[in-house]
């Protein structure tokens, strides 16, 4: 099954020895399809020449489509084939009606959480693509308010993430496409499923997808990744230079010289922090808000998350937007940094933890010297990566200056 050929020769896999270090279990998301069996192909082949550890093979049936039960027998035939342990993960319960692919997303990455917690494993390793990641960052430069086009697109897949502030996670494959894979697949002789749902044109992605194949191009990947990881840096010197006082008063003179975008970066993590969204506030949401702040007269006001900002006498003040009273609130709910957290945000997490008079994060980039594994999985140190401990009951009032 493995492949003899030179690691010249193969599909780049981004994970170095030194980031297994302290990792006793690795575990992998695997769906079956050609990109998750390749990533599985290339990881076998390490831990038979170079010693990595046994990977325990994780596969997430979102319950919704009737072919999946052959995917993953598929899965489960190749590992009992090649004496490895193998889970079969479903989400269950009724799936919301909008927004699917979204909450798909967030089940299957808190389903592979639990699984990897009851396995003793702190290392996900997920098979995205250098596709995958051309796909996202298309799909948010269609998102780009208009008259703004000529704003640079986000990438959030980054190689290294945190994962509900407790697992890395790290995705090797960004360098190369899904058709490298499926290539190597061939020359190995591994069978694959194809997903139905990705020829479905109702899903966003997958019309971004037959765009791109029409001759749609964006910029250079690795310029739009270097460019995030500098304007998460600008946006944590903004809110640095920009806030004093913590908690239920917060005293904002937006600063100078950071830029207006690290301003808009900034104030949409504030915001979904003060919400407890997973999520950040959109790019459009957060120059909104900047304006407010900035240059809005009193009287404004401006909807963003679950939550209405109003402007008067100087300040702006929170109050939850009426729509949505009967939904989870406040800071003890989900951050938007205990979900997942992109390796590059880690100053700006550290910053609003500062802001929001929160403990600071808790990143599992690195092995505590003289430690035989991380210790991040143990007592207290088991919290989000912004650390948020206690729901509470108030939203500061941020007052300009």
């Amino acid at each position: 099954m493995l492949s003899d050929l030179p690691d010249a020769q193969l599909p780049a896999f981004d994970l170095s020895p030194e980031e297994l270090t302290g990792h006793d279990r690795v575990a992998l998301a695997v769906s079956g399809g050609g990109d998750s069996m390749a990533m599985l192909a290339l990881y076998l082949r390490r831990r038979t020449r170079d010693g990595w550890p046994a990977p325990l093979v994780l596969t997430v049936d979102h319950g919704l489509r009737a072919g999946f039960e052959a995917e993953a027998a598929h899965v489960r035939r190749f590992c009992a084939a090649n004496r490895l342990e193998w889970r079969l993960l479903r989400w269950t319960g009724e799936k919301p009606p909008t927004a699917l692919m979204a909450q798909a997303r967030q089940a299957r990455y808190r389903l592979l959480a639990d699984a990897a917690a009851t396995e003793d494993a702190s290392l996900i390793l997920t098979a995205h693509t250098q596709d995958d990641v051309i796909e996202t960052a298309a799909m948010r430069q269609a998102r780009l308010v208009a008259g703004a086009a000529q704003a640079k697109p986000e990438t959030a897949m980054e190689r290294v993430s945190i994962l509900l502030g407790r697992f890395t996670l790290v995705r090797p494959l960004l360098r190369v496409s899904r058709q490298a894979l499926r290539a190597h697949l061939a020359t190995l002789g591994i069978p694959f499923a194809d997903d139905p749902s990705n020829d479905d044109p109702r899903f966003e992605r997958v019309r971004v997808r037959t765009a791109l194949r029409r001759g749609q191009r964006l910029g250079t990947l690795d310029d739009a990744r270097l460019d995030r990881a500098d304007l998460a840096r600008r946006a944590a010197e903004w809110l640095a230079d920009s806030v004093s006082g913590t908690g239920e008063s917060i005293r904002l003179r937006p600063a100078q010289g950071h830029g207006a975008d690290a301003a808009a970066f900034a104030l949409r993590y504030v915001a979904a922090a003060l919400d407890g969204s997973p999520w950040p506030a959109t790019q459009a949401q957060g120059e909104h808000l900047r304006a407010l702040l900035e240059a809005a007269p009193n009287g404004a006001g401006y909807a963003v998350c679950r939550l209405r900002f109003a402007k008067a006498g100087g300040a702006v003040r929170f109050a939850r937007d009426p729509r949505h009273a009967t939904l989870p609130f406040g800071f003890g709910a989900v951050s938007p940094f205990s979900f997942l957290c992109a390796e590059s945000l880690l100053p700006l997490a550290r910053q609003l933890a500062t802001v929001l008079d929160a403990p600071p994060p808790v990143p599992p980039f690195t092995t505590p010297a003289g430690s035989g594994r991380r210790d991040h999985l143990d007592g207290e140190c088991a919290i989000s990566a912004i650390g948020f401990h206690e729901s509470r009951a108030y939203l500061p009032d941020i007052t300009l200056d």
